[in-house]
C-alpha cells in the first residue's frame, strides 16, 4: 500500500530545492541542478528515480508474494498429507540452487517428496527455493542451520507431530509451521 502521507526527503543546493518522498530521487534531482540542469530537468530526473525505485520495491513485494502463497499451499497438503497417513513429509530443498531477488529458478518436477506431498508452484520457475521437513512426537525438531535460532522450530513443537516448510532466496527466508496458521518473513 503506497502511504498517502510519505515523508518528503530534501536536499538544499546553492539556489536550489528538490524535495521527494525516496532519498535516491532527491538526490537524483539536485545531481540535475548540478550539471546545469533547469528545474523541469529536475523533475523529470526526480521522477524518473521515483518510478525505478517504485518499481523495483513492486517486483520484490510480488516476488515474496509468491512464496507466501505457495507455503499456504504446503501447509494444506501437509495437513492433508498428515490426516491420511498420520505423518508429515520431509521434502528436500526444490530447486537445488538459492535464487537471488532477481533470479527465476527451474521447479524440478521430479522431486519424488515434492510429487508425494501433491504440491507444486503455479509457474515452472519460482523465485525462491523451497523446503519442508516434518517430524513425529518422538523425533526433534531440526531446522537448516541458515535460519536465525528456533524461527522454524517452535518449543511449543516438542512432545507431538510437526512440521515447517520455508521459501528462501539469497536475502529473504518466508516460514511456516505446525503451530502457526500463517507465514512470516525474516530478512538475511
Amino acid at each position: 500500500m503506497i502511504d498517502p502521507n510519505p515523508p518528503l526527503r530534501s536536499v538544499r543546493s546553492p539556489g536550489h530545492l528538490v524535495a521527494s518522498a525516496d532519498q535516491i530521487a532527491t538526490t537524483a534531482g539536485v545531481s540535475t541542478f548540478a550539471k546545469g540542469g533547469n528545474a523541469v530537468d529536475a523533475a523529470i530526473a526526480t521522477n524518473a528515480a521515483i518510478a525505478v525505485v517504485g518499481y523495483s520495491k513492486f517486483t520484490g513485494d510480488a516476488r515474496e508474494t509468491e512464496a507466501h502463497a505457495f507455503l499456504t499451499t504446503v501447509a494444506a497438503k501437509q495437513d492433508q498429507y498428515n490426516s491420511r497417513f498420520g505423518t508429515f513429509v520431509t521434502a528436500s530443498a526444490n530447486p537445488g540452487t538459492v535464487p537471488s531477488p532477481t533470479q527465476k529458478i527451474a521447479w524440478d518436477r521430479t522431486n519424488a517428496a515434492w510429487i508425494v506431498l501433491g504440491a507444486r508452484p503455479k509457474k515452472t520457475h519460482v523465485s525462491f527455493q523451497y523446503e519442508t521437513r516434518g517430524g513425529a512426537a518422538t523425533t526433534a525438531c531440526t531446522q537448516p542451520g541458515d535460519l536465525p535460532a528456533n524461527s522454524a522450530c517452535a518449543p511449543e513443537m516438542a512432545n507431538r507431530n510437526w512440521w515447517w516448510a520455508i521459501a528462501r532466496n539469497s536475502t529473504t527466508f518466508v516460514l511456516i509451521n505446525s503451530e502457526r496458521g500463517n507465514t512470516w518473513t525474516i530478512d538475511r
